[in-house]
């Protein structure tokens, strides 16, 4: 069983791998990484660490793998979801559900309400444990 893995990327793609609730890179990358892996950033490289010199930074962050304390009932539904969800990033959750489609309807206020969420947050600011309440009131 591999337990932890360290990968070097575009600087870009490791701000998001790494993004914390309520920062601008925090998105579905983040969350989905978040439900399998603790990650950290290492070392960031400039591009004369390289040679032919790339045109782009770059960033070795280090996974370090965790079996979920929870995971969502659906996986795949559950990252469509989270997907959709950021789409609408900057609208207050409760707004942003509208746009959501799951296999059944659903109300949105009554679903932040069921989730025990303020339906005036944004996308961007709810934890991976908030995202797995809301998509299974959602999703039921």
């Amino acid at each position: 069983e591999i337990s932890d893995a360290t990968i070097m990327v575009q600087r870009e793609v490791g701000e998001r791998v790494i993004a914390l609730p309520g920062s601008k890179d925090y998105g579905p990358l983040a969350v989905m990484t978040s439900l399998h892996s603790n990650s950290t950033r290492l070392l960031d490289l400039p591009p004369g660490a390289f040679r032919p010199r790339p045109k782009v930074h770059s960033m070795l962050i280090r996974l370090r793998f965790q079996h979920p304390e929870r995971s969502p009932s659906n996986l795949v539904q559950f990252e469509s979801f989270v997907r959709q969800l950021f789409t609408q990033r900057r609208k207050q959750v409760g707004n942003a559900l509208a746009s959501v489609s799951l296999s059944r309807s659903f109300n949105p206020r009554e679903c932040c309400s069921r989730a025990k969420l303020d339906p005036s947050r944004r996308p961007a600011e709810l934890e991976l444990s908030e995202l797995i309440d809301l998509y299974e009131v959602a999703a039921l």
